[in-house]
C-alpha cells in the first residue's frame, strides 16, 4: 500500500449546468464527453477542476489527486471520480458538495489481497456484458442490457454486472469468448489510441486487456496469481 503527495497535473474539468453536464481535458479543454455515461481515462491526469453553476453563477473548485484518474461519470445523480489504485470513488453532489473524499486512502500495488472486497465466492456470468469488435477495435462496440456503446470513450457501469463476452467478427468467421468474473465489472473502454479495450473488475486495479490478438495469457508481474494482467 502507498501513500502519495496530491498533486494537479494534466487536470480534467467537470462542469455541471443547467442544461449541461460535461467532461473536458486536454490542454485547453477542447476534447468534451458527457457524464452521461462518462468516461474511462489513460493514465496522467492528476487532479480535477469542478464548475458548478449556481444562481446563474458558476462556482469552482480544485481538487488534488494522490493518484492519477481513472475514470469519471455521473450515476442517479451522483458524480464519481476514480482514482488508480483506490478502492472506492470520489461522489459529489449534483450541486458540488462533497459526499466523499478519497485524500488520503491507501494505494493499492497490486498485491493486497486483503483489500478485495470479492462479491462472489466463484467466477460467475451474471448479466455480463458484451463486447463486438468488427472492422477493428478503434470501431467496436460495449453492449449492455441491449444499448450500445462506442468502445471510446467507453461507459461506466451504475448496475451489477459479472462476466464478459467477447465477440471478435472477420469477413467469414465469428469467434466468441466467455469470460466470468468473481466481482463485478466498474468500467469498460479503450483510450484514444484505440488499440485495446480494457475491462475493470471492482476490487482489482490491473483490467482485462481485449484486443485482435484473439489470445489469452496472464502477463508475468508481481502481483497475485487472482489479479494478474488477463490479455484476451
Amino acid at each position: 500500500m502507498l501513500y502519495n503527495e496530491g498533486r494537479v497535473e494534466n487536470p480534467i474539468c467537470i462542469k455541471i449546468q443547467k442544461n449541461e453536464k460535461i467532461l473536458l481535458f486536454g490542454e485547453s479543454g477542447e476534447i468534451i464527453y458527457p457524464l452521461d455515461p462518462g468516461i474511462a481515462l489513460g493514465k496522467g491526469h492528476f487532479g480535477f477542476t469542478l464548475i458548478v453553476e449556481k444562481n446563474s453563477l458558476q462556482e469552482e473548485k480544485v481538487y488534488p489527486t494522490e493518484s492519477d484518474i481513472s475514470a469519471a461519470y455521473m450515476y442517479n445523480g451522483e458524480i464519481k471520480i476514480y482514482e488508480n489504485g483506490k478502492k472506492f470513488p470520489w461522489i459529489f453532489s449534483i450541486d458540488g458538495k462533497v459526499i466523499r473524499s478519497i485524500t488520503g486512502d491507501f494505494i493499492s500495488n497490486g498485491n493486497d489481497e486483503d483489500e478485495i472486497e470479492e462479491e462472489s465466492d466463484y467466477p460467475v456470468m451474471r448479466n455480463p456484458i458484451t463486447i463486438d469488435i468488427e472492422k477493428g477495435v478503434s470501431k467496436g462496440k460495449i453492449i449492455i442490457n441491449n444499448e450500445s456503446f462506442p468502445v471510446h470513450p467507453g461507459v461506466m457501469l451504475g448496475r451489477v454486472h459479472y462476466g464478459f463476452i467477447v465477440r471478435m467478427k472477420s469477413s467469414d468467421d465469428v469467434k466468441i469468448f466467455s469470460y466470468p468474473t468473481k466481482n463485478r465489472i466498474d468500467a469498460v473502454g479503450s483510450d484514444m489510441v484505440g488499440e485495446s479495450v480494457k475491462v475493470y473488475e471492482f476490487g482489482k486495479k490491473i483490467p482485462y486487456i481485449v484486443d485482435e490478438s484473439f489470445h489469452s495469457t496472464n502477463l508475468e508481474n508481481s502481483v497475485p496469481i487472482d489479479d494478474k494482467v488477463k490479455k484476451i
